[in-house]
């Protein structure tokens, strides 16, 4: 799914009446290990051998995000991991089905001071009849302090630990707290939604 178009998921206003099902604050599952400690691991291990670099420009203030990033496509792990949360995810939203998850995945490192600042997802955009709904966030360890998932809409934070996924709407606002020792690693894919064919 390399490629494909991305819109920033606020640009739906013009059509706020058939997205709202999407900004429902439910939309929001956790899924336990997802992967063992160990593949997490090996993930770590392959994200750090393609080399992570920085994602953020100016001064950290200005910046709503600082951390460090690789893009890693494998369509294997995406389908892989489409099938450990399948289960959760609403079987229609807007009248499409879930078809898969995002192949593109991005692998992100926080170091100490890291964070992304509340924020919502894109929507990556395939065609009119296919497109990404809901953002999949999978943690990869917990040897670290602070770098909590806040969600300010549903007033919680959630802790993370290997092999968590997170699955929530790219309407709803979320942020990755700063960490104040160790190191974080995460990675991100999206479940698509998609017209299938009766």
């Amino acid at each position: 799914m390399v490629g494909c178009e991305e819109e920033d998921s606020m640009g739906f206003s013009g059509q706020s009446n058939k997205y709202a099902q999407l900004r429902d604050p439910a939309l929001c599952w956790e899924v336990k290990d997802v992967f063992s400690e160990g593949r997490c691991r090996q993930l770590i291990e392959m994200a750090e051998a393609k080399g992570f670099l920085r994602v953020g420009h100016g001064t950290p203030k200005k910046q709503i995000r600082h951390n460090k990033r690789v893009i890693v496509t494998d369509a294997a792990l995406a389908e892989e991991l489409f099938g450990k949360v399948k289960e959760v995810v609403p079987a229609s939203l807007v009248g499409l089905e879930p078809v898969g998850a995002n192949d593109w995945l991005r692998f992100y490192k926080y170091g100490q001071g890291d964070f992304f600042r509340p924020h919502k997802d894109n929507s990556l955009i395939i065609n009119p009849t296919r497109r990404s709904f809901l953002s999949i966030v999978v943690y990869l360890n917990d040897d670290f302090e602070g770098g909590q998932l806040h969600l300010p809409g549903q007033g919680r934070d959630i802790q993370p630990r290997p092999g968590l996924a997170v699955v929530f709407s790219h309407w709803m606002v979320h942020e990755s707290r700063p960490i104040t020792e160790g190191v974080k690693y995460a990675f991100r894919s999206d479940v698509i939604y998609g017209a299938v064919a009766s």
